[in-house]
C-alpha cells in the first residue's frame, strides 16, 4: 500500500514512525512545506517532498485511486482540495442552530468547525472501537450522526476516516475524488471528514 502523509508536524511524525514498521506498507510519501532532514532509522522507502500539500494531491491522476491519504495538516484537507479543483465554490458560514446539535464544538473560524465526543485528550493510539477506550461509552458513530444533519437544506457530505493503525487514519484518494465529484451537483453543502468520534466540518456554497 502506498501512503501519503499530508503534514509533518507531531502527528505526521507519529504516523511515519509507526507505519514504517509495518511490512504491508510499500511506500510512504511525506508532504509538507517544510519536512526537515527526513532522517529515519528503518529500511522502508520514505520520500519527503517539500511542496504545497493541496496542489500535490489535486494533481494526482486517477491511477492513484488506491493511494491512502493521512491528513495531519492544521486545516480541512478534503475541503481545501475541493475548493482548489472547483473555482465555482466559496466558503459559507456555519450556523449555530445546526452546530448546537453537535458535541464539544470548537470554531476554527466562521466557516470551519471541529467537534468531538471527547471532552478530554484522547490517547494517540486509540483503537477506535465500538466503545470509547477511555470512558467505555457506546455512542452513535460521528460519521453517521453528521450524515443525518443539514443546514437550511444544505446536506452534510461525509468522508469517513478509516483507521490503518490505532490512532492513525485517513481516506483513499479515490474516495476523496468521488465525493468531490458528487458535490459538484449541489449548490451548497457542508463537507465533513469524520472518524467514529471526531470530525471537521466546512461550509461550502456555489458563487452567485
Amino acid at each position: 500500500m502506498k501512503i501519503l502523509i499530508a503534514g509533518y508536524g507531531k502527528f505526521g511524525h507519529i504516523a511515519v514512525s509507526r507505519l514504517s514498521q509495518e511490512n504491508w506498507v510499500s511506500e510512504i510519501v511525506v508532504l509538507d512545506i517544510e519536512t526537515g532532514d527526513g532522517s529515519l532509522d528503518n529500511n522502508l522507502q520514505v520520500s519527503f517532498l517539500e511542496t504545497d500539500v493541496v496542489q500535490y494531491i489535486c494533481a494526482l491522476s486517477y491511477i492513484h485511486f488506491d493511494t491512502f491519504i493521512i491528513p495531519t495538516v492544521p486545516f480541512h484537507l478534503a475541503a481545501a482540495c475541493l475548493l482548489r479543483l472547483y473555482g465555482a465554490y466559496n466558503l459559507c458560514v456555519l450556523h449555530d442552530d445546526m452546530l448546537n446539535t453537535l458535541p464539544n464544538i470548537y470554531r476554527v473560524d466562521r466557516y470551519n468547525v471541529c467537534c468531538s465526543y471527547a471532552d478530554f485528550l484522547c490517547p494517540d493510539d486509540c483503537p477506535e472501537s465500538e466503545s470509547c477506550s477511555v470512558t467505555g461509552e457506546i455512542r452513535t458513530p460521528m460519521y453517521n450522526k453528521l450524515s443525518n444533519l443539514e443546514q437550511e437544506g444544505s446536506p452534510v457530505v461525509v468522508i469517513r476516516s478509516q483507521q490503518l493503525l490505532p490512532g492513525i487514519g485517513g481516506f483513499y484518494f479515490g474516495d476523496l475524488m468521488e465525493t468531490i465529484h458528487k458535490t459538484s451537483e449541489l449548490n451548497s453543502f457542508i463537507m465533513a471528514t469524520s472518524c467514529r468520534c471526531h470530525a471537521i466540518l466546512t461550509g461550502i456554497t456555489k458563487r452567485s
